[in-house]
């Protein structure tokens, strides 16, 4: 799951300028399921823009998902608008840019993070880095990448309390001392005793194609 949340209205509105006719498009994927740019959230962001006194005609659309070229494609003919205003991840909104190259495409959200859905009612946990090389089969299947504020690889720093990250004692668990006693649990905790080396970050964030079961 992606979290994503609304810019504020202030900035959206700085984005829009004097624009007079924009799309919104909502994302029926990760962000309805997270309740921050489905259709019920767009809606009330197109009906938030917009007052009596402006001149402003905002639309309100929807795409099962944002990020899939093929459905972008086939769903939306934003032909009269001046702007589309894409409610998804950074992804799906660069999905609609490549989909629309003629068209202004502009966020109206901000991409938090890569997580799960916790148990808690309304909590997403930050679970994965997109680094393109996993390797939390060493981690029992934690990734310090992610859930280490200083993304230590072997940890954990000598910031950790009773358990607890020093970032934020109240809060944040210490990933590695999670790892530790899961792996301790298993029987596998002289898994730790491997150095791991240095991240070879020709992996991450650069273009891929051709990926199979995409």
């Amino acid at each position: 799951m992606i979290l994503t949340r609304l810019k504020e209205q202030r900035r959206l509105k700085d984005m829009l300028g004097d624009a007079t006719s924009v799309l919104v498009v909502a994302c029926n994927a990760c962000t309805a399921v997270h309740r921050t740019g489905g259709t019920k959230e767009a809606e009330a962001l197109a009906e938030s823009l917009t007052t009596d006194e402006d001149k402003l005609t905002i639309d309100v659309t929807a795409v099962p998902r944002q990020c899939d070229l093929a459905l972008v494609g086939d769903r939306l003919e934003p032909g009269k608008h001046q702007l589309i205003l894409s409610t998804a991840c950074g992804a799906g909104l660069q999905a609609l840019a490549t989909a629309f190259p003629d068209h202004i495409v502009l966020p109206a959200a901000d991409t938090m993070l890569i997580g799960y859905k916790g148990e808690e009612e309304d909590t997403v946990l930050e679970g994965c880095h997109a680094c393109g090389d996993c390797f939390v089969d060493r981690t029992a299947g934690l990734c310090p990448l992610a859930r280490c504020p200083k993304g230590l690889l072997n940890g954990p720093c000598g910031g950790q309390v009773d358990g607890m990250c020093e970032v934020d004692v109240q809060a944040i668990p210490c990933v590695w001392v999670l790892i530790w006693r899961r792996l301790s649990a298993l029987g596998r905790a002289g898994q730790l005793l491997r150095v791991e080396p240095p991240r070879d970050w020709r992996s991450e964030r650069h273009p891929r194609t051709g990926v199979e079961g995409i």
